[in-house]
């Protein structure tokens, strides 16, 4: 059901369970939505906005696939997973827990990826020649709205948020609602670190 919705990635184990952190969202823009008739397909295609972060995502499904015709690597994926896991578990329970819950953050992302380069740089030239070039650079793109959304939701938000709360046109009014959100929800920010101990993935 939730890999299904499109909103959540199908990489992960639990599309459902990530689709959960999105109901609020969903739920109150479409009741929002109904009672301002705001039911055009343009406003209604904000509710399922673009978001950069799930699109930077699929880098890492394009990374454990292999092309057709291509004599894959056989230690290739578990060399992958086991560098980045073990990198994301050194920087701490805040860089861990997100990525498993399927919240990718640009924090947590560029940090992991600089220190996997660091733990094991001869494997990068690897990876860009399963993923592809082109591929690589349309995931920069992606990467690189994170960081302007994660600019908007942090800075644009806190000083526009107020005015559109007071607006008098209806449709306007969803329109930023649902522009913020999408801000929020494509960085990660919506994310709220739960209280628990630390995950401990070591594979010594």
């Amino acid at each position: 059901m939730g890999d299904a919705s499109g909103i959540q990635s199908p990489l992960s184990f639990g599309g459902f369970g990530a689709l959960t952190r999105h109901l609020g969202r969903v739920g109150g823009a479409i009741c929002n939505a109904l009672d301002t008739g705001c039911l055009h397909r343009d406003d209604l295609g904000l509710i399922n906005a673009y978001q950069p972060n799930l699109s930077a995502a699929w880098m890492f499904q394009k990374a454990m696939s292999m092309k057709m015709g291509s004599t894959p690597d056989p230690v290739f994926v578990n060399r992958l997973l086991a560098t980045n896991f073990q990198v994301m578990n050194d920087m701490g329970y805040r860089t861990i827990k997100p990525f498993l819950q399927d919240v990718v953050r640009l924090d947590g992302l560029a940090g992991s990826l600089a220190r996997s380069f660091v733990a094991d740089p001869t494997y990068m030239p690897q990876i860009v020649a399963t993923v592809g070039l082109p591929e690589l650079v349309e995931w920069l793109g992606h990467v690189g709205n994170m960081a302007l959304y994660t600019a908007l939701d942090a800075v644009v938000t806190p000083v526009i948020g107020p005015f559109v709360d007071r607006s008098d046109n209806p449709r306007e009014k969803f329109r930023w609602q649902r522009r913020m959100e999408a801000w929020k929800f494509g960085c990660g920010a919506d994310y709220v670190l739960p209280e628990s101990n630390e995950i401990d993935l070591s594979l010594e």
